[in-house]
């Protein structure tokens, strides 16, 4: 039986998973995913702002669809506060901050381990990071509708991770947060790319739509 809430780092400064925009359009959305230009997410005091999401699944050894739709099985893990990780306020470019820093934060429903491990007695989950500009505000339940409908207003970036799997740290031995990256974790950071603008036909379209649904209820 697992021990309370495993605690994990979320945050990041090491080049090998920096995150990234890029100015194509991803594959995700319909875009070529290719030939736009790449570069590191600035730090907060570039002005930029950006927002991730970790999601969590129970591990089972066998294959998991890399894409953040519940209903490939993935849940939004909790923490204290949310969202509560963004990029870096260290000058460092491509870095992320999650809660706690490096000594990490509980999240709920991954299970601490029971040992002087973290693989004695945890849960073990696979685990995903979705990264969105904050031009879509801060809702992750808002960035989730507009990746499952792919509707979108005006530029913005969204990507997430590849999937990697590990055990919680913490428990009553005070194991080490266990990180995201590296190991059995995520072997890369977030690439974000564009996602598509609506035709100008398809927000005229819908313009009228709202124009006319609005002197319908009018003559009523």
């Amino acid at each position: 039986m697992s021990y309370g809430q495993g605690t994990v780092n979320t945050s990041t400064s090491t080049a090998a998973y920096a995150m990234y925009t890029n100015t194509a359009v991803g594959l995700n959305f319909g875009g070529p995913g290719t030939g736009g230009v790449s570069g590191k997410t600035g730090p907060l005091s570039s002005g930029q702002i950006y927002y991730y999401q970790l999601l969590i699944q129970a591990y089972t050894g066998g294959g998991v669809v890399d894409n953040p739709n519940a209903a490939n099985g993935w849940v939004t893990a909790q923490f204290a506060s949310s969202p509560s990780i963004t990029n870096s306020a260290a000058p460092v470019y491509g870095a992320v901050a999650g809660p706690g820093g490096a000594a990490g934060a509980p999240v709920a429903n991954w299970g601490a381990p029971t040992g002087a491990a973290a693989s004695q007695g945890g849960t073990e989950m696979y685990f995903m990071l979705v990264g969105w500009s904050s031009s879509l505000g801060s809702s992750w339940t808002t960035v989730y509708n507009d990746i499952v409908n792919n509707t979108w207003t005006g530029v913005n970036y969204v990507g997430w991770s590849a999937v990697g799997y590990d055990f919680a740290g913490g428990g009553p031995n005070n194991v080490p947060a266990v990180s995201l990256f590296g190991g059995t974790g995520l072997t890369a950071g977030v690439q974000m790319f564009e996602t598509p603008i609506p035709e100008p036909s398809t927000m005229v379209l819908a313009g009228l739509g709202g124009l006319s649904l609005l002197l319908f209820r009018r003559r009523k």
